[in-house]
């Protein structure tokens, strides 16, 4: 009984520099790939310039040749290789790498090993569907490789192990840290508090040496001005004298001088009336005490 084969996904990629709005197909003997009409070909994307990218549906038994060919804008096709051999498929690979008219040079038949395929039972496959590829195609150095990634394997768990050892001290370390920062952040509490009395304390402090100087201050000028005034009042009086005298003797000396202008009856022109009032005289005046008195009292009112 012939084994089905399913489809498989492949995926090629072409490195090609292209000029903007040119585009890459993939042309081949296959039906999938248009049996050489390029029309018909699979376009390619350019995910990561000047990468190209294309994924076909294939049997795992396919084989056929293939070529990359460019489509330029105006529509004219480059076909690659065209004096060279076509490039050949067969679907031990499930990746494909190319470069435009660049040809890898094929790897030796016998750097390969056929290792047979088996069916669930443990034996060898009794029927195989004809052309189709008996087992999985090895590199030779397939092997070697596989006992490199072993041994890597194995460093890599030791490292692990080793990483959660130290995962697991640190975690205890953290776990003690945090009890001994629970400690200092109570101990740094206790002393902001007692910062924060202490400040008030100070405040209150400056506040009742700020009533004291205020205090002394009053009592300095309330001193002060019981020199002063005394002082003031003498200063004023002083001066007010100074001021007014001229003034009051001014007054004086007009007034008898225009008594004295008017005329005098024969009391009025009595040696004893005019001893008694005032004689003016071309340097001075001498005035009557009374009269003196009077006209100051009129001048301080």
């Amino acid at each position: 009984m012939a084994r089905q084969q399913h489809l498989r996904q492949y995926t090629f990629i072409l490195s090609a520099n292209t000029a903007p709005g040119d585009t890459i197909k993939l042309v081949g003997d296959h039906e999938a790939l248009g049996r050489w009409d390029v029309s018909l070909g699979k376009e390619m994307q350019c995910t990561n310039f000047p990468k190209w990218t294309v994924e076909v549906n294939l049997l795992p038994s396919a084989e056929f040749r293939y070529k990359y060919v460019k489509v330029r804008v105006d529509g004219h096709h480059e076909w690659e290789l065209e004096s060279g051999d076509n490039r050949h498929f067969r679907g031990h690979r499930h990746l494909i790498e190319d470069e435009f008219n660049v040809r890898k040079p094929p790897m030796p038949v016998e750097d390969f090993l056929v290792v047979p395929a088996r069916n669930a039972r443990g034996s060898p496959e009794e029927e195989v569907q004809e052309g189709s590829h008996v087992g999985v195609i090895f590199h030779s150095n397939t092997f070697a490789h596989l006992d490199f990634v072993k041994r890597e394997f194995a460093n890599v768990k030791a490292e692990l192990e080793e990483l959660r050892g130290s995962l697991k001290a640190t975690t205890q370390a953290l776990k003690k840290a945090a009890g001994e920062d629970s400690k200092m952040e109570a101990q740094v509490n206790e002393l902001r508090g007692r910062l924060e009395d202490f400040q008030a304390e100070q405040a209150e402090q400056k506040k009742a040496q700020e009533q004291m100087r205020r205090s002394f201050s009053d009592l300095r000028l309330e001193a002060k001005a019981d020199r002063l005034v005394p002082q003031i009042f003498d200063k004023i009086k002083a001066k007010a004298i100074d001021e007014l005298l001229p003034r009051i003797l001014a007054q004086l000396r007009e007034d008898l001088l225009a008594e004295d202008a008017r005329p005098k009856t024969s009391a009025q022109t009595s040696p004893n009336a005019r001893a008694e009032d005032c004689a003016i005289q071309d340097v001075g005046l001498t005035m009557n005490p009374k009269h003196v008195q009077a006209e100051s009292k009129t001048y301080a009112s």
